[in-house]
């Protein structure tokens, strides 16, 4: 078998196609402990969900640059791969145990682990001698150019999604001829909203409840609809008379997730200048189906409508007795 190995010469394309699999899963390595480095601010709130302390931060970060290195010397890549799919397999199980979704957490290990050894195998016979691809060249690139050009397909995807930035922040803004208390008084009680949501149309039949305080600080609002709308709740968590509302926007269906949600008032003259705006942080998931459906598009139509209706109803003329 070993002469048999050594004497079947690896193709260019799959050489050279292996050192790129083989680069580009070290340096999704080597950025995530850049990250841990780091430390930005978000970081401690990833670690105690995972029950870590930050501490340990730098730690793991210097184990993922050793793999990295060890992997990208030839004559220790194998040992690499073997570190860097045990690593996967904490990184994983640290998930698990704290009951985060499997599809949402586990996709990214699971594909990087399946690149890193994607590339070894094309850049090295004696472990393409190890799988059931008989000895023929030509049979052995035409079996091998399935998974390749699936693996070059799924890696660029999962990069572009990976490089995505975790933080979002949608804004939109309207003038209202009206003071800011005529404004503030259609945002700041849920009751109301039922005249100005952009989103009702989608599902009149929605069940709706108003919970805590009848309006302001303490108020929240449930709603469970229709596909269209989902499931969830908001909850006033800040008001200020005529200038600022904050709230927490609590998705369940159809998938949890939260952001915050602020309307800032701004007088001008008589009029007011309303901006909605919605922020938050996107996991792993979410960078994807943004990637697909445009929040901009999705979202900030509705807020767009949203401003248009209050600005209907807080302009239209008193009516007449």
């Amino acid at each position: 078998m070993s002469a048999d190995m050594h004497s079947t010469p690896t193709p260019k394309w799959m050489f050279w196609t292996g050192w790129f699999l083989s680069v580009l899963s070290a340096l999704t390595l080597i950025m995530s402990a850049a990250i841990k480095f780091a430390q930005p601010p978000d970081l401690e709130s990833t670690f105690r969900h995972l029950g870590w302390h930050v501490s340990v931060a730098v730690g793991l970060g210097v184990v993922e640059l050793l793999c990295a290195i060890v992997y990208l010397i030839p004559r220790s890549s194998v040992l690499g791969a073997i570190l860097i799919t045990g690593y996967l397999g904490g990184a994983l199980a640290s998930h698990i145990r704290v009951a985060d979704p499997f599809v949402r957490e586990g996709t990214g290990p699971l594909i990087m682990g399946t690149l890193v050894w994607l590339g070894l195998v094309f850049r090295h016979a004696h472990l393409r001698a190890l799988l059931p691809f008989g000895k023929e060249p030509a049979r052995l690139s035409l079996l091998l150019s399935i998974p390749l050009t699936f693996a070059a397909i799924v890696l660029t995807l999962f990069l572009a999604i990976l490089l995505q930035p975790a933080d979002f922040h949608l804004e939109r803004s309207a003038t209202m001829v009206a003071p800011p208390a005529a404004v503030f008084a259609q945002i700041n009680d849920f009751h109301k909203w039922q005249k100005w949501s952009p989103w009702r149309e989608l599902d009149p039949n929605a069940k709706e409840t108003i919970e805590g305080a009848p309006s302001g600080t303490g108020a929240v609002f449930k709603w469970s609809g229709n596909d269209s709308i989902g499931e969830g709740s908001l909850t006033i968590l800040e008001s200020k008379h005529s200038e600022f509302i904050k709230i927490r926007f609590d998705f369940v269906r159809p998938r949890p997730d939260t952001a915050t949600i602020e309307f800032r008032l701004k007088p001008q003259d008589d009029r007011t200048i309303v901006t909605w705006i919605m922020t938050g942080e996107r996991d792993l998931l979410g960078k994807a189906i943004c990637s697909v459906l445009s929040m901009e598009k999705m979202v900030g139509g509705s807020y767009e409508k949203g401003l248009a209706n209050i600005k209907a109803i807080v302009e239209a003329p008193p009516p007449s007795r």
